[in-house]
């Protein structure tokens, strides 16, 4: 959508946080977006189905690195495009620098996450949160090497 209104001239992008150096200009750090979020006690009760849908998600991360972005929009639903398959690939293509290879992010993303959060939500500001007991990569480390 933004590529689309971008084109159109309707909106001018004055920050960008496709990039890693967008993210650092705009949040202070990186910043992991494409996430999974689950309460602890899912993951608990449900060990099999949490490395499933990390296995999945680390799959897609390696299959989009060795893939161009019209490979990868020939597989999404074309809905998807808006009516503008060049402008939609070029807006995969703008995105393709903010996703981990491997499913991996930094502590450094896990605070400047956190930082952000307490600059808008005030539960967060006033809680007290161990940031390096909120994320895990278990279940990263134990996705398949091959990516299946």
């Amino acid at each position: 959508m933004i590529s689309l209104l971008q084109s159109q001239g309707l909106i001018k992008v004055v920050a960008d946080t496709r990039t890693l150096d967008g993210t650092r200009q705009v949040f202070g750090g990186p910043y992991p977006a494409a996430v999974l979020y689950t309460p602890r006690t899912f993951i608990e009760k449900n060990p099999r189905t949490t490395q499933a849908l990390v296995n999945a998600f680390v799959r897609g991360l390696r299959w989009m690195t060795t893939h161009s972005a019209d490979e990868i929009a020939a597989v999404m639903p074309e809905e998807y495009a808006l009516g503008n398959k060049p402008l939609y690939v070029q807006a995969i293509k703008n995105s393709l620098p903010m996703f981990s290879p491997d499913g991996r992010f930094t502590r450094e993303g896990a605070e400047t996450a956190y930082a952000v959060l307490k600059a808008f939500d005030p539960d967060v500001r006033n809680a007290n949160i161990d940031v390096a007991a909120s994320y895990t990569d278990a279940f990263v480390e134990k996705a398949p090497a091959g990516g299946r």
